[in-house]
């Protein structure tokens, strides 16, 4: 049973902790629905991790002219999402959108996108300290302009 179509179903007890990782969030097929059935199942002061996959990330926006190295490939126009060849239906959002979707109903409570560079570069570049610092630093920057692969947030029930 799909949880973003048919919701969490019945709960007797609210719950404390709700972990969509993996870009999960992008596959919600109604995001204003999934937002209302997390509000509904978390406790107060509840937490909830989601992730999406950024249509403002470097990625996103070369994956059309070069292969990035990353084993989901986004395909923007399309809205979805190949892996291995089968393209799966996917939703692409920008951080700045996720933040005002959430921002009506949640705290957050933490807000960053990841992986940028290192995960998409062979090891043989690494070799030598001064490239793995140098490439550290420029992930550390691209992840707080919010231009990484995923959107990764934390939120709490207020």
């Amino acid at each position: 049973r799909n949880v973003s179509t048919y919701g969490f179903g019945e709960f007797t007890h609210k719950v404390s902790l709700l972990n969509f990782a993996f870009g999960m969030g992008s596959f919600f097929e109604d995001i204003n629905f999934m937002i209302k059935e997390i509000k509904r199942v978390l406790a107060s002061k509840g937490v909830f991790h989601v992730t999406f996959y950024n249509k403002d990330s470097f990625v996103c926006k070369l994956s059309s002219i070069a292969d990035m190295g990353v084993s989901a490939v986004p395909m923007l126009e399309s809205e979805q999402l190949v892996v291995d060849g089968i393209q799966i239906p996917c939703k692409f959002y920008s951080p700045d959108k996720i933040r005002d979707l959430f921002a009506t109903c949640f705290k957050e409570v933490s807000f960053t996108t990841h992986p940028t560079l290192l995960p998409l570069l062979k090891d043989e570049i690494f070799t030598s300290l001064n490239v793995l610092q140098y490439c550290e630093a420029l992930d550390d920057k691209i992840s707080n302009d919010y231009n990484g692969y995923y959107i990764s947030a934390i939120y709490q029930n207020e």
